[in-house]
């Protein structure tokens, strides 16, 4: 018994039988409460939840989830939660409307700051700004999965759920059409077997999704080893370039280390542009400039791949401005995002978003003027991100992906990125 609801002899010889709790399920004010045995209660989700409701003749809509049920427990016997304590002090919990996911955004920035470099761009504001974006897709909802252990959230799965009209769903890592890396996040203080476990077991609790999907995941992330344990399928690696600032002892070994050409047309190009005018590089960090700086670069950036490759590419995607500039502001208030731009004299020649995200600077938009393509004004402000990098202490420059020389040359560890595809539940049979 559990408060004054009393079990019928049928009732326990079920809880008997099925070896669990049984639940007392409904919200009053949609369903009436149906007693339903279940084998094992942390098996089960909200998608098996709406189905046996369905089953018994009741009438539920399509956006419905296990957290808009009031949940009772009725135990026959003392719970495997209560016989294991290390157990019980963890609990999921999966978001699914924008309100709660909102509330989220403190304790989801502090374990990504504690999450590493694949982690830098699961930051709150870029995965609303993501969502802002994915949202507007009919039968798309929020699925986040948030873990915790004695209250803190100690790993968080941030995904979308898409349904089809067979009644059929998909899971999809939250992010972006701007190609930047998906994680899932996991509290390095915590054991990590356990928390994978734990989101492999709320996989297996969701029978109609069929598919899950990540795009952008870099080879040794949290989410990599997932995926590759669930026995996902997976896209050629294509590589990223990066520059560990550990390797040098400062700006002075950094540049020392250099070819002898690359030091010689450092020095020239900087020479020959002071012959026009004053050569300076500007910071800007006001949220403010940095949102309107941010449109121009964008608008630069599109004339600049349109005359070499054509209107292709994520830039020309109508989501990007809104999503740079969002992030671009959000972290720009948080010190975390700038721009960089190389003056000569009145001119502008070259200038950057730079994010500054979990110890890791992130050049992630860079555009010049093609009427100075002579002194390599973009090479130029590169250059100064890593000095700048290297005064302030900073552990990596991230170039991200691409496969241009000037990449290549300037970076010394080159990580692979890929996109997988994972069949699940009932997806394994069709």
């Amino acid at each position: 018994m559990c408060g004054d609801i009393p079990l019928s002899p049928r009732m326990r010889f079920a809880a008997r039988f099925c070896r669990s709790s049984l639940f007392l399920l409904g919200d009053t004010n949609k369903l009436p409460a149906t007693y339903i045995p279940l084998r094992s209660a942390a098996r089960h989700g909200g998608d098996f939840l709406v189905f046996m409701f369905r089953l018994l003749g009741h009438v539920v809509p399509d956006y419905v989830h296990c957290n808009q049920f009031r949940m009772i427990e009725i135990s026959p016997k003392p719970s495997e939660s209560a016989a294991n304590p290390a157990r019980a002090a963890f609990s999921t919990e999966v978001v699914d409307a924008e309100p709660r996911f909102m509330e989220l955004a403190g304790e989801l920035d502090g374990l990504t700051m504690r999450c590493g470099h694949a982690a830098a761009f699961s930051r709150h504001c870029f995965l609303h700004a993501n969502w802002r974006i994915i949202g507007k897709i009919p039968r798309t909802s929020l699925h986040v999965v948030v873990i915790r252990r004695d209250g803190r959230a100690v790993a968080v799965a941030p995904m979308v759920l898409r349904r089809d009209r067979t009644g059929f769903s998909r899971l999809e890592w939250l992010n972006s059409i701007v190609p930047v890396y998906s994680e899932l996040l996991l509290d390095p203080d915590q054991p990590r077997g356990t928390l994978t476990k734990l989101i492999k077991r709320h996989f297996r609790s969701l029978p109609f999704v069929r598919r899950l999907t990540a795009e952008r995941v870099l080879d040794g992330s949290s989410l990599a080893h997932l995926v590759s344990e669930l026995g996902a399928k997976s896209t050629t690696p294509v590589p990223t370039f990066s520059f560990k600032l550990s390797a040098c002892d400062g700006w002075e070994a950094f540049f020392a280390a250099m070819s002898s050409n690359s030091r010689y047309y450092y020095r020239r190009h900087l020479r020959e542009l002071e012959k026009f005018g004053p050569v300076a590089f500007e910071v800007i960090d006001d949220r403010s400039r940095v949102e309107r700086e941010t449109r121009r670069l964008i608008d630069k950036k599109r004339i600049w791949v349109e005359e070499r490759h054509g209107r292709t590419g994520w830039i020309f995607d109508p989501s990007t401005p809104d999503y740079l500039t969002r992030t671009a502001k959000s972290c720009a208030t948080a010190r975390a995002a700038w721009i960089v731009t190389l003056r000569c004299g009145n001119r502008t020649l070259a200038e950057t978003l730079n994010y500054r995200l979990n110890g890791v600077d992130f050049p992630i938009l860079i555009s010049q003027d093609q009427q100075w393509n002579d002194y390599s004004p973009g090479w130029l402000l590169t250059m100064q991100v890593f000095r700048q990098a290297f005064d302030d202490g900073i552990d990596r420059v991230d170039l991200m992906r691409g496969t241009t020389p000037q990449k290549k040359r300037m970076s010394n560890e080159t990580i692979g990125i890929r996109d997988y595809s994972v069949y699940l539940g009932l997806g394994r049979l069709l």
